[in-house]
């Protein structure tokens, strides 16, 4: 057992955080800026995902008026980026954008030490829609300081953005225990989902990069485990029975990407014919570019009901998995064909029902009462500018009205 999961441990990381945010209250007098805004993805990994497509809106649509800074790891990778300020994650200088900034927009937790002051507002756009991993505490092996640390991170967080109905009421409401401010807005990555130009343009981007012709397979697995940083996994995959049989049923051309999960690396031995695409920046391209897409629990299945294209879930792990991570919803409501084995995953490339397949995802999303409209990024955007501009949301007040009523 690690030192920090025994109860001295707990303690003393406590203390140690505690006197961090000591050290930080000291630089409170700095102003805040009320038009700088500071993005992160995937804790300073990428510039992707909701954030990446707000912070394009914003650039478009404020221009010089807005101040974007975004938190990178390896800011070096990052600095070609337009219309944006790029800073080491967690370094001396990232603190004190954090400490100056109007708004912080991020798509997955962060640790405790950030800081909230006053006046800032603080968004959440989440990375994944619909409810099928659990994504709370209790879906990780935690210790008492990192459940301490993601409640904290909770009270911060000023508005959550939802996908779905379902996806409040599992993931936001029941897994994580937010009680606050939800914009039902859909994720801004998936506004291209909604047109038809911008789908062909990414798709088309892809398979040129790629040099892909005829039938395209995406398959993208989530994470085990706690998701360590380059955590190696072996999925044990059959990609070589999978593209004998897809080649009986779609013809020769035909290919494979794989693409492994943020902070993971496949440890599946693969052939030449398959393409890692890992290191691809924008996985909604890559959706736009595979007619069919294959993976187990991750959300990217949402993402891709909206094109109503097939969806296999290689689910050869189902019991284990849903012992020590946890689902929300049972598997059949799945906008995919679940398969438990390789003999069911084969069977079903053979008989594959496109109709039949777009009829199972529309009905997902009808089930789960999906916000998903194609205007994520405008509202998201338009409610990040309200607060700029010292303008109250309806769905604000109405939770002050609350607020004072229980008082």
């Amino acid at each position: 057992m690690r030192f920090f999961d025994t109860r001295m441990g707990c303690a003393v990381k406590r203390l140690i955080i505690a006197c961090e945010q000591c050290c930080l209250k000291l630089f409170y007098f700095l102003p805040i800026k009320k038009r700088r805004i500071l993005l992160c993805s995937f804790g300073g990994d990428q510039y992707s995902d909701n954030p990446k497509y707000m912070s394009e809106y914003l650039a478009a649509h404020y221009g010089q008026s807005l101040e974007l800074i975004w938190g990178f790891r390896h800011p070096k990778r990052f600095r070609d980026v337009p219309d944006i300020k790029s800073v080491r994650y967690y370094s001396p200088r990232w603190f004190y954008y954090a400490l100056t900034a109007s708004v912080f927009i991020t798509n997955t937790g962060i640790r405790r030490l950030m800081p909230k002051r006053n006046g800032q507002f603080s968004l959440n756009t989440w990375h994944g829609g619909g409810a099928y991993k659990r994504v709370g505490p209790d879906a990780y092996k935690l210790s008492e300081a990192e459940r301490s640390s993601q409640h904290k991170y909770i009270q911060k967080t000023d508005l959550y953005l939802s996908s779905s109905e379902r996806f409040t009421h599992y993931a936001l409401r029941q897994d994580i225990g937010y009680q606050g401010e939800v914009l039902n807005s859909g994720m801004p990555r998936n506004d291209l989902f909604f047109s038809a130009e911008r789908i062909a343009r990414a798709s088309e981007k892809v398979r040129q990069s790629l040099g892909l012709k005829g039938y395209v397979v995406l398959y993208a697995p989530t994470f085990r485990g706690n998701n360590m940083r380059g955590y190696k996994i072996n999925y044990h995959f059959p990609y070589e029975q999978a593209l004998a049989v897809l080649r009986e049923r779609f013809g020769e051309s035909v290919s494979i990407l794989k693409r492994a999960h943020n902070g993971c690396v496949m440890a599946d031995s693969s052939p030449k014919e398959v393409i890692d695409v890992s290191d691809w920046p924008n996985m909604q391209e890559l959706l736009c570019a595979a007619d069919m897409l294959i993976t187990d629990y991750s959300s990217s299945m949402w993402d891709f009901a909206l094109l109503g294209r097939p969806c296999l879930l290689y689910q050869n792990d189902l019991e284990t998995y849903e012992r020590e991570r946890g689902i929300c919803t049972s598997v059949d409501q799945w906008p995919g064909i679940s398969c438990r084995s390789n003999k069911e995953l084969l069977d079903a490339i053979r008989n594959l029902d496109e109709r039949a397949c777009a009829e199972i995802a529309g009905e997902h999303l009808r089930a789960c009462e999906s916000y998903e409209t194609g205007t994520a990024t405008e509202q998201a955007c338009r409610r990040v500018i309200a607060h700029i501009e010292g303008k109250q949301t309806k769905t604000q007040r109405m939770i002050g009205r609350q607020d004072i009523e229980r008082e």
